[in-house]
């Protein structure tokens, strides 16, 4: 063998509930997992040894649903606003960043989260920025990148109408604040150069290592930046620099053009791979664009966005599955999720149930009812979810508390109903945080038992759920001899200790066989 991992508590995750203490790991592939003693003496002098001493071995963790190239652009060209406590604060940030960074245009910010603020918890309005900022264009991305609030100068540069759908209006002017089809135009607008997507990825990569995480699904954001972002993986593709395993998910502008050269979902090598068609029927319950039947507190008539027509929706997906490719569908609000589930019934249904079709996806399903979730199973559906929602949003007195009401906090992200009803769940982050020990905390230690899964439970979620979501569960989401060797290293383990996971550190990760991060390295070296 070419690796040997010793004396660690190996979790294989495949079906069975064992634990076992070595892997063997020959070329890129496992060859042998059991006792210590026993993979010791199959080792030879030129074998790599890594002395877990008690470390916990799981596989490495598959991120099903992140904005990845979009997370290591904005670590390089946004200011980080997710730790600011009030409006205020937010506002002094900006003006300090016009004064430290003068030769930079526009001024981009991202993460904030006003329902996370001390006092007033308003979105920052045109003429706030203003005052901060009056002679650069300033956009702010909300934590849920569904809306941008922008300055004057923003919105002199831009090409928005008065017809333009999230475009926020008072008095015939524009507020500042720009949601869906309005953030859209301020992406475009802002969109990266080719080498600040190339640094991007890069930087999201190194991240994504020192996290544990060995395979991600970059979902499209919008209609604007696939061929950028798919040109971008191809280049680190082809000079052997992509050290994960990418499936990437395209807009709806792009079906033609796929279903024109016959691409199918799965084409690609086992690192890069064309996912499927990724498609919005609404927005966000942060920005009160989630498409629902009951209105928000706050505002009782608004009863969010939705994103597409049915009919529209029907036919994306009938054309999608006729041609075997896979779609993704953002689904977040009870309405929203009642238009996807009955279209894609509708669909599934009409077509002869001996012909192989990709297992659909809904992402995010944050407020799905229990018929809804039966449907879902009955189907064949994957619940794409993100546990880390309930610990940023779902507790008392957070985000979700302040849109609907205390009472209905257990109703929302449901894992443990999803489980029950026997769908399969595959967890990602959607960048909120993007990192898989946070969800995996809030997914087993949620106040709220519809929403607690067994440690076990949610690590599948995390690795061989998020496989088979993404088609490669024959060949990675579990330690199993013969399959690819990615792997996590944690310094504890979150089956017997799971009230710590997200104290939790990734020690090493393993992406084909290599090393790709060691912390005790990265520590002696002083980075």
């Amino acid at each position: 063998m070419d690796l040997l991992i010793k004396n660690g508590n190996v979790y294989p995750l495949d079906g069975r509930d064992v634990v076992e203490e070595a892997i063997g790991i020959t070329g890129d592939k496992i060859s042998q997992i059991g006792p210590s003693k026993k993979l010791t003496e199959l080792a030879s002098d030129e074998t790599t040894v890594i002395n877990a001493q008690g470390q916990t071995a799981i596989p490495g963790f598959i991120d099903s649903h992140t904005h990845f190239l979009d997370f290591g652009v904005k670590k390089l060209r946004y200011i980080d606003l997710g730790e600011v406590s009030t409006k205020q604060e937010l506002l002094e940030r900006v003006k300090e960043y016009r004064q430290d960074k003068p030769e930079r245009d526009w001024i981009l910010g991202n993460k904030w989260d006003e329902s996370t603020w001390e006092g007033e918890k308003t979105f920052p309005t045109k003429q706030e920025l203003d005052e901060s900022v009056s002679d650069r264009p300033v956009a702010l991305q909300r934590v849920d990148c569904h809306t941008y609030c922008v300055n004057s100068k923003a919105l002199q540069l831009l090409e928005l109408t008065p017809s333009t759908r999230g475009a926020e209006r008072s008095s015939g002017e524009f507020t500042g604040r720009l949601s869906e089809d309005a953030a859209q135009v301020v992406s475009k607008e802002i969109a990266p150069s080719q080498r600040e997507l190339v640094q991007g990825l890069k930087e999201a990569q190194k991240e994504a290592h020192s996290l544990g995480v060995t395979g991600v699904h970059q979902m499209a954001i919008d209609e604007g930046g696939f061929r950028d972002y798919f040109k971008v993986y191809q280049s680190l593709f082809q000079k052997g620099d992509l050290n994960l395993r990418c499936r990437i998910y395209f807009t709806r502008n792009y079906l033609d053009d796929f279903l024109n050269l016959g691409i199918e979902t799965g084409l690609g090598d086992d690192r890069l791979k064309i996912g499927g068609l990724k498609v919005f029927t609404d927005g966000s319950i942060g920005s009160k664009t989630a498409w629902i039947s009951s209105g928000y507190s706050e505002e009782p008539d608004n009863k969010g966005v939705s994103l597409i027509e049915t009919d529209d929706l029907r036919e994306l997906i009938a054309r999608a599955h006729r041609n075997n490719v896979q779609v993704a569908i953002h689904a977040i609000g009870d309405r929203a999720l009642q238009q996807t589930i009955d279209s894609l019934e509708e669909v599934i249904k009409s077509r002869n149930s001996d012909d192989y079709v990709p297992p659909h996806r809904i992402e995010h399903c944050e407020m799905a009812t229990d018929d809804q979730i039966e449907k879902m199973a009955e189907l064949g559906l994957i619940a794409s979810v993100q546990p880390n929602f309930t610990g940023k949003w779902g507790l008392p007195e957070g985000m979700y508390e302040k849109r609907f009401n205390r009472e209905r906090l257990p109703e929302l992200n449901k894992l443990a109903h999803f489980r029950d009803q026997g769908v399969r769940l595959s967890f990602g982050s959607d960048g909120m945080p993007f990192d898989p020990l946070y969800g995996l905390h809030w997914a087993v230690n949620s106040p709220f038992e519809s929403q607690k899964l067994s440690p076990r439970e949610a690590l599948k979620s995390y690795t061989g759920g998020a496989a088979f979501a993404g088609g490669l569960e024959e060949k990675v989401g579990s330690l199993e001899v013969g399959k690819y060797a990615d792997i996590a290293l944690l310094d504890g383990d979150p089956v017997q200790n799971s009230e710590l996971i997200r104290n939790l550190t990734v020690e090493t990760t393993i992406v084909d066989g290599n090393i790709v991060f060691r912390r005790d390295e990265k520590d002696k070296s002083g980075a």
